[in-house]
């Protein structure tokens, strides 16, 4: 079993789609942890959390994650991307020094990384978190992942400039 956990209108084929929001397609409406809790240990193979974990609070991101761990296969894996925090602020520092035309942000692209799109989800609208590699990595590895930075650009959602995406792996002993 495949799970794309807060799928929102990234639908994807061969995926159990988990989504509360009003209007988007998912097999699943109920919210990703609520989802996970109810599923039995070492039944999933694969784990997409892509954008979701920057609208939990730290304490229900890391209890997601553990539950992530929890109900994947030994060798199971989780991608978990999100905005780069790190990025997004040395994107935006860098523009003030630069002609507007060079700018590698703007102030509007800045404010969607940290806070969300206005008006872009209904459930859980605003960021209320930001994560680093650093910071991302640390969450995985506190719940048991073996985990891997994905450099490779044609593996991320979104803007891998601005993003992190990390794959971490269930250990099999």
């Amino acid at each position: 079993m495949k799970l794309n956990l807060g799928s929102g209108s990234n639908y994807l084929e061969g995926y159990v789609n988990v989504d509360p929001q009003y209007g988007k397609k998912a097999e699943v409406k109920k919210d990703a942890c609520a989802y996970l809790v109810g599923l039995n240990e070492n039944t999933v193979d694969e784990i997409l959390c892509e954008h979701l974990l920057e609208h939990l609070t730290p304490d229900k991101a890391e209890g997601m994650i553990g539950h992530c761990y929890r109900v994947l296969k030994p060798g199971g894996v989780i991608f978990a991307e999100c905005p780069d925090l790190d990025s997004i602020a040395h994107a935006y520092t860098r523009e003030q020094y630069l002609d507007i035309t060079d700018a590698p942000i703007s102030f509007n692209d800045f404010l969607k990384g940290i806070f969300g799109a206005p008006g872009g989800v209904s459930v859980g609208q605003g960021h209320v978190w930001g994560y680093s590699r650093k910071t991302l990595n640390a969450l995985l590895k506190r719940a048991g992942f073996e985990t891997i930075y994905i450099p490779d650009r044609k593996e991320y959602r979104w803007d891998p400039d601005l993003s992190v995406r990390i794959k971490g792996i269930k250990c099999s002993t």
